[in-house]
């Protein structure tokens, strides 16, 4: 499989079992099989990432990203945002780190407006249009038929190859493609 431009989606941590606890053992290793795969995906000359950044695991991964282009310049990270005031509820120590990821990603996109109650699912569905495959921290057993439940049904109706990362039981599903 030839990918370029790989996008990443989510889960909120509170449907993890450790919750938001980054100290927690089990997102250690939960963040070592996501950089794992960024890592693959890079040696496989993916050169572009693309994440719609949260406070849970589009942070990590975007930092991610970032960690990497200090090693490597040719790598580029599209930060997508559903609206300029995302991050204006969240704790100061993650709006730090969201706002250094921004300052440090090489594109930024804002597609909606604050007050738009879609603007999560449309910045989304525009990064999943944009990329050809996709690192998804999901699992169905905890949908909540929220922005990120609706876009994976759809990813997955539309076929575009993407690997499935259980967050608890770390279990890794590859969907949309007969590759290995």
């Amino acid at each position: 499989m030839d990918v370029k431009n790989c996008g990443f989606i989510s889960h909120a941590p509170i449907r993890f079992e450790f919750g938001w606890d980054e100290e927690d053992e089990r997102c250690a290793v939960l963040k070592q099989v996501m950089l794992q795969r960024i890592q693959l995906l890079r040696s496989q000359n993916c050169k572009s990432f693309y994440v719609v950044p949260d406070s849970g695991a589009g942070l990590w991964f975007g930092e991610m990203v970032n960690m990497l282009r200090n090693e490597d310049s040719n790598i580029l990270l599209q930060c997508i945002l559903p609206h300029e005031e995302l991050s204006t509820k969240w704790h100061p120590n993650l709006r730090q780190r969201y706002f250094t990821l921004l300052e440090q990603c090489t594109h930024l996109m804002v597609v909606s407006r604050p007050n738009d109650s879609y603007a999560t699912e449309k910045a989304l569905c525009y990064m999943v249009e944009c990329c050809d495959y996709m690192l998804a921290v999901y699992s169905p057993r905890l949908c909540g038929n929220d922005a990120v439940d609706r876009v994976m049904t759809g990813l997955g109706e539309s076929m575009k190859p993407y690997l499935q990362i259980d967050p608890d039981t770390l279990e890794l599903r590859l969907f949309g493609t007969t590759d290995k």
